[in-house]
């Protein structure tokens, strides 16, 4: 059975790394932050309902956050695409993850999305 962890395991180490970073501020970020594997996806639930993923993208490589209800926040890092609900924040894996900006916008998503109240 796979552990919520070796989903991160499937990459190089750089990626891998940058994800284990990401998972750590996810978790620090909130007490009611817990880990769970959706949609074979590293899922971060809030109050029990999904929060934010941490995947990468299939073609580039490129990990990034998925705000499950991104569609209430503007920032300019926002990418929503195709998505009608989501949108998706890209992480350089050369660079460290901004926390300050990261927190910014999980604060916001969380006090704007009537899921998570």
């Amino acid at each position: 059975m796979k552990t919520f962890l070796d989903i991160f395991s499937n990459y190089n180490q750089q990626i891998t790394a940058c994800l284990n970073g990401l998972d750590q501020l996810l978790v620090d970020f909130d007490p009611n932050i817990r880990r769970a594997i959706k949609y074979n996806s590293a899922c971060y639930l809030l109050n029990d309902k999904m929060f934010v993923f941490a995947m990468v993208e299939k073609e580039t490589k490129r990990p990034y956050v998925l705000f499950t209800d991104g569609g209430l926040i503007a920032h300019p890092k926002l990418i929503q695409g195709d998505r009608k609900r989501m949108k998706v924040y890209y992480l350089d894996v050369n660079e460290d993850i901004n926390r300050n900006e990261l927190y910014v916008l999980l604060s916001e998503m969380r006090s704007k999305s009537k899921r998570f109240k």
